[in-house]
């Protein structure tokens, strides 16, 4: 009985004990899991490099965006020949006079009017006719477009901008700007900095906006040393000397020892006896092909009318720099002449700026008035206007000014202090 129970247990639980095989792999199945691996791989690997080719580089430009290179002007020798003072102590030769006479041919003057005409042409690689355009309105409602152009002259490469300079009223309230290339080219522009006090502006260009063989054409200009400037020497107007574009005139210097008073500042202005528009822009070229004077009929009106007037160049090489790389100029409203030490031991004036200052300017503001003679900034001796200008070119508006000035009491003159918060010339 027992072994019949045993024996029907066993048949009963029997499948426990049987052996459970693996059911074979299909090979089908094998390969389909492995292309899905592999295209998963595939996927992966594009997601990475387009992660890596497109979207990191944006974000790493958005989270660290590309900086223009810093734009640098070396400052000029003043123009004192370093060899007169060793001609001084040196032995007196007696002069070698050569006289040979020698007869020009006219075809030797138009040989040097066609070295100085390719000069000229050669020197327009850097020069761009800008043309500003403003929307205006009629009595009718329509649309009118109004056009203003001038030239401007390529001074900087930044790395990322082609910058030109160019005359402020060109551009001012313009709704567009465009910049027309030696080769004809055209792109827009922007104004990167401007200054209200000489009517100077910079003007930007982006290097993606211009195709490569328009930057292989165009060149730099080279801003030469107008403190070498003598009077008689010859000159090129380029630009528009007379409103029409891409013109050249020649010409001799008549004087560069000319200045113009502007607010917190003196230019020197070198005059020509080239005539010219009352609205022409360009530059003055040396024989070199140097840039040596940017043409502004405005601020020699009232030297030479008529003829060709210009800013020398390395007298407002610092105020390019600082408008090539975006700064913005302060502006006091302080007009000064020199105190010397001889003025000032003839008349009993203190040594320093005797000034007069605008109306309703930062300097009126602070309580600065006519005849104040400046003798410090910020505890700095101030030597004479030029010490002025260039202190003021390290700072920007709203940033506070220390005056130290000598006022006129009824027996002596009263040392005074204001801080002058500085504004901006529109």
């Amino acid at each position: 009985m027992d072994e019949e129970k045993k024996t029907e247990d066993l048949e009963k639980f029997s499948f426990i004990r049987e052996k459970i095989k693996e059911k074979p792999l299909s090979r089908k199945k094998v390969l389909t899991a492995a292309g899905v691996t592999v295209l998963l791989a595939v996927l992966f690997g594009l997601v990475s490099a387009a992660t890596f080719t497109v979207v990191q580089p944006r974000l790493q430009k958005k989270l660290n965006p590309q900086k223009p290179d810093q734009v640098t002007f070396p400052e000029d020798e003043d123009g004192t020949d370093a060899a007169d003072g060793e001609d001084a102590d040196a032995e007196v030769q007696d002069p070698v006079i050569i006289q040979e006479k020698v007869e020009l041919q006219l075809s030797d003057y138009a040989s040097l009017f066609s070295k100085m005409s390719a000069l000229a042409a050669s020197s327009s690689r850097s020069l761009v006719t800008v043309t500003s355009a403003t929307d205006e309105t009629d009595w009718f409602n329509e649309l009118l477009e109004s056009k203003t152009h001038g030239t401007g002259v390529l001074i900087a490469d930044n790395g990322m901008e082609y910058l030109i300079l160019t005359e402020q009223r060109i551009v001012k309230g313009a709704d567009r700007i465009s910049v027309t290339f030696s080769d004809t080219a055209v792109a827009e522009a922007q104004v990167k900095a401007y200054d209200g006090n000489t009517g100077l502006a910079v003007l930007c260009v982006n290097k993606k906006d211009l195709e490569e063989s328009t930057k292989k054409v165009i060149s730099i200009a080279e801003l030469g040393n107008s403190n070498l400037v003598k009077k008689g020497a010859p000159i090129i107007a380029a630009g528009s000397p007379m409103e029409y574009d891409n013109a050249a005139m020649f010409g001799n210097i008549t004087s560069q020892s000319n200045s113009v008073a502007k607010a917190d500042a003196s230019y020197q202005i070198l005059t020509t006896d080239i005539i010219g528009s009352t609205n022409g822009t360009g530059v003055l070229l040396n024989l070199d092909g140097q840039v040596v004077g940017l043409i502004s009929q405005e601020a020699g009106a009232d030297l030479q009318p008529g003829t060709v007037t210009a800013f020398a160049v390395s007298d407002i090489k610092s105020l390019i720099e600082k408008l090539s790389n975006g700064g913005e100029i302060a502006y006091a409203g302080i007009r000064g002449k020199d105190v010397t030490t001889a003025i000032a031991e003839a008349s009993g004036m203190p040594k320093g700026v005797y000034v007069s200052v605008d109306m309703d300017s930062p300097a009126m503001q602070a309580g600065i008035q006519n005849g104040d003679i400046i003798t410090a900034v910020n505890n700095v001796p101030v030597e004479n206007m030029k010490t002025i200008q260039n202190y003021l070119l390290d700072f920007s508006p709203e940033q506070a000014l220390n005056l130290t000035i000598m006022r006129q009491g009824k027996d002596e003159y009263v040392e005074m202090n204001y801080v002058v918060t500085l504004g901006q010339l529109k």
